[in-house]
């Protein structure tokens, strides 16, 4: 099975709360970090 890679993501680091990405379709995203949500409300943390 041959893996190709279908598109990228550049992502620029502004600032420790500031993140631009930029998609190879021209796409822009800007990432702001919330210091009022931690990752758990997301994902469920894992337990053994």
């Amino acid at each position: 099975m041959k893996n190709t890679q279908k598109g990228w993501l550049d992502t620029t680091v502004l600032s420790n709360k500031l993140r631009v990405c930029r998609g190879y379709k021209g796409t822009t995203i800007a990432l702001l970090k919330r210091d009022d949500l931690s990752i758990t409300y997301f994902f469920n943390p894992i337990t053994s």
